[in-house]
């Protein structure tokens, strides 16, 4: 068995050039100290540094890259002579809506793969933070907000020492991660051709009991689905409604007003379900090996593959 340490949350406390980073942390711990200390002296083989979103670590960090004793991986992280891998991360405090209505705040710890990724995230939060230089400032943004700005600069969210009395998801804001980070869409809805019934193969009360079996199994598995559309006619009835037609779009759309095909992604796994997402102006992802002819947004083996990336 290959044993690997890690610490995935240390602190910087001042830059190389003596810029403060988190007033509290050691003066010596700069970027290049940490990945000596690690390499040289505690044996650490992957360590995370939560504070390389601040301007002064980012110019460090590229400065340290220059030296030649480290160099950035093809899957993302820095390694250093060959013995550490250093993940590039930034600790954000967001505030939450806490237990009884009272505000609460928590801290995130944010992973990035590569230094741009960082770079593009510090200048996107400082519009949300008043001094980017500083660690674990406070931003004006929820869990729920920052998770989309992370997710956009290929990052990953992760809740920090969540069950610590302060500054903690647990400690002072909720019971449940389900209420801090909520659905990823606000409407799912499901849209299907089903001329077994225009074929006298089944009825539609028939239709109606498997759909109501399959929202029951998802929501009993902590998913949703706001409603489902079908149409019962024959692929040759006159001004059927079949997709691709996109007539089942615009029903969803007249039951929830605030669906914006703009903003909205038709998953399916036959041309005609990408030939509706088009012809509705929604983005389009293709599941499965089936045939296809048209050229979707993006496409995938299993939609378990698509969940993943959400």
């Amino acid at each position: 068995m290959y044993e690997v340490f890690a610490d995935l949350h240390v602190h910087i406390g001042r830059s190389e050039t003596g810029k403060p980073i988190k007033i509290t942390a050691a003066r010596s711990l700069n970027f290049a100290n940490i990945a000596k200390e690690c390499a040289e002296r505690k044996g650490i083989n992957i360590v995370g540094i939560i504070d390389c979103a601040s301007p002064y670590v980012i110019e460090d960090i590229e400065n340290f890259l220059k030296t030649g004793d480290a160099y950035e991986l093809k899957d993302g992280g820095i390694i250093y002579k060959d013995k550490v891998c250093i993940l590039l991360g930034s600790e954000v405090e967001t505030s939450e809506k806490g237990r009884n209505g009272k505000c609460g705040a928590a801290h995130n710890v944010c992973f990035f793969p590569y230094l741009k990724d960082i770079k593009a995230f510090s200048n996107e939060m400082s519009k949300h933070i008043k001094n980017i230089t500083l660690s674990t400032q406070r931003s004006d943004l929820s869990g729920y907000e920052l998770i989309d700005i992370v997710e956009k600069y290929n990052g990953i969210l992760i809740p920090a020492h969540i069950f610590t009395p302060h500054k903690s998801y647990y400690g002072n804001c909720t019971d449940s991660l389900k209420k801090i980070f909520k659905e990823k869409f606000k409407h799912i809805i499901v849209v299907t051709n089903q001329q077994g019934v225009g074929k006298g193969l089944m009825t539609v009360d028939d239709v109606d009991v498997v759909h109501g079996f399959m929202i029951r199994e998802v929501e009993n598995n902590g998913g949703k689905i706001d409603k489902t559309y079908f149409c019962p006619q024959l692929k040759s009835a006159p001004d059927n409604y079949r997709k691709p037609n996109p007539a089942m779009a615009f029903f969803a759309k007249n039951d929830f007003p605030d669906i914006d095909f703009s903003k909205s992604i038709m998953v399916g796994d036959m041309n005609s379900d990408v030939e509706f997402g088009n012809n509705a102006g929604m983005k389009t992802i293709f599941v499965g090996d089936n045939e296809l002819t048209l050229n979707p947004d993006d496409r995938f083996e299993t939609l378990y593959d698509f969940a993943k990336v959400l």
